[in-house]
Formats: structure tokens, sequence, C-alpha cells
């Protein structure tokens, strides 16, 4: 059976024609929404005749989506279910449910307005209707009258969320909560299990500290996990295992926090900085490749606000000049590439808990190996480089008492406290990842038709710590300064490290060494974003951006 392809060249006619049904598909979609529905609309065209339209009435029958009211429409029109030289117009990219329902239907073509990040199946998900395992295809043309489509859904929910605030007055705009950037949650499992430890006989390094270790390994798919008392702990742990020493480089980005390369001076190295990639806002392994040297020891790539590094590219490099990878995964929990966890591709990779972050410890940070060797190291470091282990000493132990320092290490421990606590949260770490996505499917769509703003990069195994919003630079704190007087706080990042006073002053960096991410920075928005972010705040929030942004 010959496969069908993708459209990619249609006649100007077509494309006209292609225009005028979907202008039919939106009034059907504008019905909906007056009658209380989400505006999906959907129409079925053979031979430039419209035999059938459809329109959401979800709100009754979870099957009632647009696309398939329209089938059935068309089916009975013609009689047969066979709707073959039809084409199906609608003004959403079709789910999972409508798209297997297309491809059962044998239409031939597919053309639809704006995508949909929570739920698309031709395209953007999945493409369950251009499937080659299927036994058949539809060509897809995507984009047609697409602002408006998106536009109108916008409208749809804002005006959903008007009309409730309306309902309260004007008093309950007023008390609305203030939305910070992130927030941790915390529930009654999380209270019992850190209790649990205050009533029992450790309070330090306990058996909470081994659970969590173990159960974060497992997770990751790694050997080892080690704990520390903060991420940037985990991350000087990290290099100290890596061998990093005086003499000696990490290359990394400036956009992230200082820590990653803090981390390196602490250990008498230096850092050479390499730009970012503004299609995927972390390290740009082409850049990273420029900056290597004899004295490269490591190369630390930051898969920045939970979007994974192209680890293959930087694993490739790392082998290519014999440096150690240490991936700072600090924004990145959960995050995956393919169906592989971020936290098992590197030879080390670092991660926090503080209270932003995709689970917390309160503070607290972890170092995922599969290194015999550098979890050793690691733990020798957190623990004042002193170790207790007989097998290990260089001399003759007096007794059970002795201990030896064996390297300049620091009091880097995660307590059985904070341990405890970081155990109660792995256990909601997958759903608090989910929601996160579902967040940023929201935002996507509620700013895909607002002038002037940039979303973030997508990347299915995305992890979402930040939603970094790019707006134009001249109007950046404009927008930070209005939406805080709104009740909603936004927040930068970050400052690029190399334009940090110690660093201009003890480096020589400069403006416009990194104009990519000095760019990007001049630009970003991160807005809220944590798992007790609701729909309501979310649409809350996109009010206020569209309204600053319409006001310029």
């Amino acid at each position: 059976m010959e496969t069908l392809s993708p459209l990619t060249v249609i006649p100007a006619l077509m494309n006209d024609r292609d225009e005028r049904f979907m202008a039919l598909a939106l009034e059907e979609a504008r019905v909906a929404a007056r009658r209380g529905d989400v505006p999906i609309a959907a129409l079925v065209v053979r031979d430039g005749e419209v035999l059938s339209t459809g329109s959401n009435r979800k709100e009754k029958d979870p099957t009632a989506h647009a696309e398939i009211l329209a089938l059935r429409g068309a089916a009975e029109a013609v009689g047969t279910w066979n709707l073959r030289g039809c084409t199906l117009y609608v003004t959403v990219e079709p789910c999972p449910m409508c798209a297997g329902a297309l491809v059962l239907a044998r239409v031939d073509r597919l053309v639809y307005g704006c995508a949909d990040p929570r739920a698309g199946a031709c395209g953007t998900l999945y493409d369950i209707v251009r499937d080659s395992r299927l036994n058949h295809r539809c060509a897809v043309r995507s984009g047609v009258l697409e602002r408006e489509c998106a536009r109108l859904l916008t409208d749809y929910f804002l005006e959903r969320r008007k009309s409730r605030l309306a309902r309260g007055g004007e008093e309950r705009v007023k008390e609305m909560k203030f939305l910070s950037y992130g927030h941790q949650y915390i529930d009654e499992e999380d209270i019992r299990a850190v209790a649990e430890v205050l009533r029992g006989d450790w309070l330090t390094q306990g058996p909470s500290v081994d659970a969590f270790e173990k159960a974060f390994a497992e997770y990751v798919g790694t050997r080892h996990a080690v704990a520390f008392a903060n991420g940037t702990a985990a991350l000087h742990g990290a290099y100290f295992a890596a061998g990093v020493g005086p003499g000696d480089e990490v290359v990394t980005s400036p956009m992230t926090f200082a820590a990653t390369s803090n981390a390196a001076l602490y250990l008498g190295g230096s850092v050479r900085f390499a730009d970012m990639d503004p299609a995927t806002l972390c390290l740009d392994p082409g850049k990273a490749k420029e900056k290597i040297t004899s004295r490269t020891k490591v190369i630390a790539p930051v898969s920045f606000a939970g979007y994974p590094a192209d680890m293959a590219a930087f694993r490739e490099a790392a082998a290519e000049c014999g440096a150690v990878l240490v991936e700072d995964a600090c924004h990145a929990l959960g995050a995956k590439r393919g169906r592989t966890p971020v936290g098992k591709e590197a030879d080390l990779t670092a991660f926090s808990f503080h209270p932003v972050k995709h689970i917390t410890t309160g503070e607290g940070g972890m170092v995922t190996t599969d290194s015999d060797e550098y979890a050793e190291r690691l733990r020798l470091f957190r623990t004042h480089g002193i170790t207790k282990d007989p097998s290990k000493m260089e001399g003759e132990p007096d007794g059970p008492w002795s201990t030896e320092m064996q390297a300049l290490g620091f009091n880097y421990r995660l307590s059985d406290i904070h341990a405890a606590l970081g155990l109660s949260q792995m256990k909601k770490l997958d759903r608090f990842v989910s929601r996160r996505k579902e967040i940023a499917s929201l935002y996507d769509g509620l700013f895909s038709s607002v002038r002037g703003l940039e979303i973030p990069p997508r990347h299915e195994g995305h992890a979402y710590h930040l939603y970094p919003l790019r707006v134009p630079a001249e109007r950046r704190k404009e927008f930070i300064l209005k939406l805080k007087e709104r009740g909603i706080g936004g927040m930068v990042h970050y400052p690029p490290v190399h334009l940090h006073p110690y660093y201009r002053k003890n480096f020589g960096w400069k403006q416009g060494d990194f104009p990519a991410t000095e760019t990007f920075y001049s630009r970003e928005i991160s807005l809220p974003m944590f798992y007790g972010l609701s729909d309501d705040d979310v649409a809350r929030v996109a009010e206020e951006i569209r309204r600053i942004a319409d006001a310029g």
C-alpha cells in the first residue's frame, strides 16, 4: 500500500478554499461558545460540498467532540462509514480519540487551525493520522487561520474566568492570593513522615537518608545516589569526584545560577563559558567544543528550566578530550530523554531540592552516578573527607573508634529530617511533573495568539521547573512591575554569570561576550509554575500578560 506523505505544496486555489472552510468552522465554534461549550468545531467536505458540521458538546457527552459529530453526520449523509475523498476541517488539532476516528473513517485529508499542546495527536504529542503502522494515513495541513482559532479559545477561557470573578465582586479581586513564581507543595503525608523522624532516634545521618538515596537511584536508574545538604554542595561534590583541582578548567553555560561555575572555583579550577543555544536555552554543544583545551577536566551542561540538554553531543565532546561529563540537572528532576530519565547519562548528575524545585527537602541536593569510584569520593567529600571504613584506611586502625581524614572535605551531609521529607515527596514526583507539563501546555495555548511573546522551547521530556516567557526587552521591567501590582510574581532567571561583578573584575568578562545568553536574559520572565497552581490561576496570569501586551 502506498504511504501518503504530509501535504507540503498546495496550490493557491486550495489555500483559499481551506481558509474559506476554516472560516465556516470558526463560526460553528462561536455557536458552541454561546451555548457554554468549548469553542471547537469541525466540518467534513467532499468535492467542495459541506457534508456535515459539528461543534463540541462534550459538557454532557465525553465522546461528543466536534470531529466525532462531524464524522457521524458525514457517514449518515453519504450512507457509508468509508469517507475516502473527504477533508475534515477543525479549528483545533484533534485529540487521540478523534485522530483514531479519522484513520478508521479513511478520511483523505485533515486541515486544522491551531495546535493542541495538551492533547494534539496529529503532530504535536503524537502523529496518529500519519503513523505508518496503521492501515490508513491522512495528509495534513496545519496552521490555517491559526491566530483566529487560538484567539477564540483564549477569549473563551478568559471570559469564563472573568464571569466567575464578577460573581465574587471587586473584593474578590482584591483578596486573590499572591502567585509567586514557585512554591513548595507539602501535604499531611509529608508532615507525618517528618514527625516520625522527630519522634525517633535519628536526626542527622540515619535510615531515612539511606532510604531516600536508594529510592532516588531507583527512580533515575543509577547504581548510586549520594545526598547532599543543598544543590550547590552537590555540584561542589560532583566536581571534586571528577578530580577538578588547580589548573583544571570546567566548560559550562553562563545562563545558570552562579553555583554551577562557583563550585569549580572552590576547588581551585577555572571556568570557560560558552554561549547558550536559543533553540533550547541550554549550553550550545558546538560552542562548548570551541572552548575545550588540554586543561579541560569537566564539561558541565545545564538542563535549563527543565529542558533536557543534548547529552549525546556532550558525551561525544567529553570522550574526544577525555573530560568528565557533569550535568547540572538542578532544574530537571523528572525530565527525560526519550525513555531515559535525566540523571543517568552523564558521569555525574547534580540535583537540587530547594522549595521551588520539583520536590523539596527544605534544602538538599543529590548526585547520581554509576561509578563506584565517584560514589565513594562523593561520600568522603560530604563528610569532612573522613572515612570510618577500616578497609579504606592507609594506617592500621587503633580500634572501632578509628577514623582517617583522607581529603579536604566539607560537612555537606543531609539530615534524616530532610531525607524523610524528600522520601515522602518522591512518591508524588511523577504527579508533580505531570501537572507542570499541563500548566506549560495551558500557557502555550493562551499565549499563542499574543503578539510580541515567545514561549519556551518544547520537548517531550521537558520537566518545566521554569516557564521562561520572552517579552520585548524594552518592556520587560514594565511587565514585571505591572504583574506585581496585580498580585503575580514574575522572576528573572538568571543574570548571566559572566556579568556578575566578581566575574567581570576577576576574569575580565564583559557585555557582548555571549550574545545569545545576554539577549535571552534581557527578555526573560519566569511566570508562576508549581504543582499547586490551578487552571484559574494560569488563566489569571495569562489575562494580565495579555492585558499588558495589548497596552503596549
